[in-house]
């Protein structure tokens, strides 16, 4: 596993098939959603599409955006973010600075 940080998704961790089972399938409740690994979201709205929680790993939020596939098995992308209340969450766009979302009327924010 090793993690990215890109300036437009976040940061996101890159699991190998066989490291997938370092992710704790820990529920969340996170935007008025109650969370279950295995679940699809869009995180009311947050996310442009539907993708699959994953659990958590150090932490943060695991969300499934890719899949690829190469000789040595699948690799999964996940867009990381760390929940401070049921109502904020954050993610990191550049090395030493986060970005925080508020859920808030239905809306992130």
């Amino acid at each position: 596993m090793y993690s990215e940080i890109d300036s437009q998704l976040g940061m996101v961790n890159v699991f190998r098939n066989d490291e997938v089972n370092i992710i704790e399938g820990t529920p969340v409740d996170i935007g008025g959603e109650a969370l279950r690994v295995g679940d699809k979201t869009s995180l009311n709205g947050f996310f442009a599409r539907e993708i699959e929680y994953l659990g958590q790993h150090e932490g943060y939020m695991q969300f499934a955006i890719g899949t690829f596939q190469d000789l040595l098995g699948t690799i999964i992308f996940a867009n990381s973010f760390k929940k401070i209340t049921e109502t904020q969450m954050l993610t990191v766009y550049q090395a030493g600075t986060a970005r925080d979302y508020h859920f808030k009327n239905g809306k992130w924010k």
